[in-house]
């Protein structure tokens, strides 16, 4: 049995828990909310494509897409406000196979995305959201015994998800649909987490997808299936998917192989690995040291997590660091790393600063060729915080309180 443990997060989109890793792939408060809140809104990716012409992202760790699928939502729906480069659905009156492709996009984009898990790429952008949910006590999720209601509502075109699934069938082309892939679709009980468009067309494409031996004959069968069921988001995707200023793709690998092989340099990484404990492999000091020599100058790594060894790890490679705000829940929730200080909005307070120097600062540390496992990755940094002299964060944080209230 292949592991597909979904659930609807409080905001209607679906997450993820992992028995292999025994942690949860999303936020309960919402899986979409949470890459919007974290990630996109941040990154003030308008202060960026206002000075920049081209933008380069590196999604790590995928997983279903909702940081991918965020930002080019955010970017298509802002910027064919701005400048129409998107033309309303009812526009369309040329045929998808002439040149007529839409020129109108102010920036070049590279999107690249990493993920280890194969069948969840895949899955990607069949995934649904229901934009009218309520996690009643009947719907209770996995990620909490609350009953949540997240009243921010966030929504992914349908056009971005086809967009993302042609990138996919180019890249795997009859061998998408595998033994895997075949046992979560085949499974009555997750049907509602994927869309129905899009799930027809995969069974479409599992009867007739494999007879076909050239892709333009693929795209033929797909544009006969989309004219007649969703011809307007599929032509909308298919001009954004043969725009030579897009550069998406996908990539089934692990993400410390990755950084090792690519030579491109990134404005943006989203960091959205499953925590330190669960995953200390993507966040060692080495790994940032990696992730330092591809970021751009003017460039930003953004990441939920707020703990002292990750700041840590991000200071030692000669980053500059800060807090994500959060606006929506008035707190502070994650950290960005970049080069250039003047990109720092919220820098770290005293507290957070003296954390740095307790045991809960210490870094995990892989070997300079990015192959220790994970066990020996946490052994490591068990004994080194049992032989380090640091003062425990516990202790810190009492001394800390005491000294505040003298």
């Amino acid at each position: 049995m292949v592991n597909f443990n979904a659930k609807f997060t409080n905001d209607g989109s679906v997450g993820l828990y992992s028995e292999q890793i025994g942690d949860i792939y999303h936020s309960i408060y919402g899986a979409l909310s949470e890459a919007y809140e974290k990630f996109i809104f941040p990154a003030n990716l308008d202060e960026f494509l206002n000075t920049h012409d081209e933008i380069k992202i590196l999604d790590l760790c995928y997983g279903l897409g909702y940081n991918s699928k965020s930002f080019l939502n955010f970017y298509f729906n802002i910027y064919s406000k701005k400048n129409n480069f998107i033309p309303h659905l009812n526009n369309y009156i040329n045929s998808i196979y002439t040149n007529n492709i839409c020129n109108k996009i102010f920036h070049k984009i590279t999107l690249h995305g990493v993920d280890i898990d194969k069948n969840l790429l895949k899955l990607s952008p069949l995934i649904s959201h229901k934009k009218k949910f309520i996690n009643t006590k009947k719907n209770m999720n996995i990620f909490s015994k609350k009953n949540l209601f997240n009243s921010r509502k966030f929504f992914i075109k349908d056009y971005i998800n086809i967009f993302i699934f042609l990138n996919l069938l180019e890249l795997y082309k009859k061998n998408y649909i595998d033994k895997d892939l075949h046992e979560i679709l085949a499974n009555n009980s997750n049907k509602k987490f994927f869309t129905l468009n899009l799930a027809y067309l995969i069974k479409k494409f599992d009867l007739e997808g494999y007879e076909l031996s050239q892709y333009e004959c693929l795209l033929a069968l797909l544009h006969n299936i989309y004219y007649k069921y969703i011809s307007n988001s599929y032509k909308n995707a298919l001009k954004l998917f043969k725009n030579e200023n897009i550069k998406f793709r996908l990539y089934n690998q692990d993400a410390r192989s990755f950084i090792k092989s690519t030579d491109l340099t990134y404005d943006y990484i989203f960091l959205d690995a499953f925590s330190p404990t669960k995953a200390p492999n993507l966040w060692t000091a080495e790994f940032f040291g990696n992730l330092y020599n591809h970021l751009s100058d003017d460039g930003m790594i953004l990441t939920y997590s707020n703990s002292a060894s990750i700041r840590n790890a991000f200071l030692k490679n000669n980053f500059y660091i800060g807090k994500i705000f959060n606006k929506y829940e008035n707190r502070f929730t994650g950290t960005i790393a970049t080069k250039n200080e003047s990109l720092i909005k919220h820098k770290l307070d005293n507290f957070e600063i003296g954390l740095l120097n307790t045991k809960a600062g210490i870094c995990y540390h892989d070997n300079a060729e990015l192959t220790l496992d994970d066990k020996t990755i946490l052994l490591n940094r068990k004994i080194a915080c049992e032989n380090s002299n640091l003062i425990s964060s516990t202790k810190y944080k009492k001394e800390y309180k005491c000294s505040m209230m003298l």
